[in-house]
């Protein structure tokens, strides 16, 4: 799903920007502000909302970016993978 940003705008670099300026970004506070209020459920564990700076045919702009790694379901068992019936009689120490 696409969910844009309200008060938040990204602009390409000026063409007299030394090259290390990749962009600009504007906010409107009261807007993103709103936009945050309203939203807050997009946040992840941390807190965070994460955005993706995207270009169009209507120049740069926004999206939240709403990936979330799939969670790896690896069970530990009990033993905790030590094998205690390795005939350990030969071990030199």
């Amino acid at each position: 799903m696409n969910i844009y940003p309200k008060g938040m705008y990204v602009k390409e670099p000026r063409e007299s920007a030394p090259e290390f300026v990749k962009g600009s970004i504007s906010v409107k506070v009261a807007d993103l502000h709103e936009w945050l209020l309203a939203n807050q459920g997009l946040a992840n564990d941390a807190g965070y909302i994460n955005f993706d700076i995207l270009s169009g045919d209507k120049g740069w702009y926004t999206k939240v970016n709403d990936f979330k790694p799939k969670q790896q379901n690896h069970p530990i068992p009990e033993n905790h993978g030590v094998d205690n019936n390795v005939d350990t009689s030969d071990v030199p120490f």
